[in-house]
C-alpha cells in the first residue's frame, strides 16, 4: 500500500473518532487547515498527501506522531507534540551531530543537490516523500526529524 493509502485511510479512522468523541467534522478540519474542503476530502480519496505544514497540523490536531500518520509505524499513541522548529535548524542539527555534509546525505540518497540546499538554507521544506527518506536515512522518527517532541 503507498503512503497515499495508508495517509487516507488513517486520517479517515482519525477523523471518525474524533467527530465520535466531540463536535468535529471535516469542514472543521478544513478550517484548522486553512484550505477548501476539498482539499480534506482529496486527502480522503487518496489523491494528494499534505504538504509539509498541513501535516504538522494534521497530527498535532490529532495527538498523533508523523510516522503514524504516514504509515510509518503502526502504533497510534494519543500523545501532545511540542511546535515544530524551523526544518532548517533541524536539518543542520542532524547533520552536525552525525558528522554529515549535505554533499554526502545527496550521494547517499535520491534527493537533489538543489532541494537539499534550499531546505538547509530554509527556503523551503521538504514534501512527505523526502521527509520519509530523509528519517530512514538517519534513522529516526519524521518527528524527530522536524524538531516535535513529546
Amino acid at each position: 500500500m503507498s503512503v497515499r493509502e495508508i495517509f487516507g485511510e488513517r486520517l479517515e479512522e482519525l477523523i471518525a473518532e474524533k467527530a465520535s468523541n466531540e463536535d468535529f467534522s471535516k469542514e472543521l478540519l478544513a478550517n484548522i487547515l486553512g484550505v477548501k474542503l476539498v482539499v480534506v476530502y482529496e486527502y480522503l480519496e487518496k489523491k494528494y498527501l499534505p504538504s509539509f505544514e498541513h501535516a504538522i497540523l494534521l497530527a498535532d490536531c490529532f495527538h498523533c506522531s508523523l510516522n503514524f500518520l504516514f504509515g510509518q509505524s503502526d502504533e497510534y499513541l494519543p500523545q501532545k507534540f511540542t511546535s515544530a522548529k524551523p526544518f532548517s535548524e533541524c536539518l543542520k542539527k542532524i547533520l552536525q551531530e552525525r558528522g554529515l555534509t549535505r554533499y554526502k546525505l545527496k550521494k547517499e540518497t535520491s534527493i537533489s543537490r538543489k532541494s537539499i540546499d534550499d531546505w538547509f538554507h530554509g527556503v523551503c521544506n521538504p514534501s512527505i516523500d523526502n521527509l520519509i527518506i530523509l528519517a530512514e536515512y538517519f534513522d529516526c522518527t519524521m518527528d524527530d526529524l522536524v524538531g516535535r517532541e513529546n
